[in-house]
């Protein structure tokens, strides 16, 4: 029997939920590693007209879904979102003292990360698959999630990539909490 699906990585793409409607989607980076959970809670519901309790039905009560991940690739978007931080800009004039000790010889605009400005980040996910046995890619697209840092920034000065690691909780909008596609291969 072959393996029809093994998913050896892909692209995550991150539209931001500025209150009312969702930012220009941008790359956050290649996905090292990425799971997704859904969970339902249950009561049980038990008859007692013996004097013994019996358990008769088990009831579902609520649903729940999240997601993890992992991307290499850093740049100021997951950058910023690792660091609970704003993305903006900084302009300096001619003779102002740069960041980095030297003198700005012309105006300058430079990005910042404004760090620990807010502690999660809501938004749509795109998640982009990459089926090396299969002959079809999968796309898992998270309608709304609340994205939180899942640790630190790894390996910020190193020998190799450093990795960026993220846990969100997926919501439900209009009766769906994700969708995945199947799309053939060219």
């Amino acid at each position: 029997m072959a393996i029809e699906r093994y998913i050896g990585g892909g692209k995550l793409y991150f539209a931001k939920f500025n209150g009312v409607d969702y930012d220009t989607e941008v790359e956050i980076g290649e996905i090292q590693s990425a799971s997704l959970k859904v969970n339902a809670n249950y009561t049980d519901a038990l008859s007692k007209d013996t004097g013994v309790a019996k358990k008769v039905d088990k009831v579902a009560t609520s649903t729940d879904s999240s997601i993890s991940f992992t991307t290499q690739n850093v740049n100021k978007e997951n950058m910023a979102m690792a660091m609970f931080g704003d993305l903006t800009t900084e302009t300096f004039a001619i003779g102002e003292l740069l960041p980095d000790g030297t003198v700005a010889t012309a105006e300058v605009t430079i990005p910042v990360i404004i760090g620990a400005q807010q502690p999660k980040v809501e938004g749509k996910l795109r998640l982009v698959g990459v089926n090396v046995t299969g002959t079809e890619d999968p796309v898992l697209l998270v309608h709304h999630a609340a994205i939180t840092p899942s640790g630190d920034v790894r390996d910020y000065f190193a020998d190799k990539h450093s990795t960026l690691g993220f846990d969100g909780e997926v919501m439900e909008i209009n009766g769906e909490y994700f969708k995945e596609y199947f799309i053939p291969k060219a």
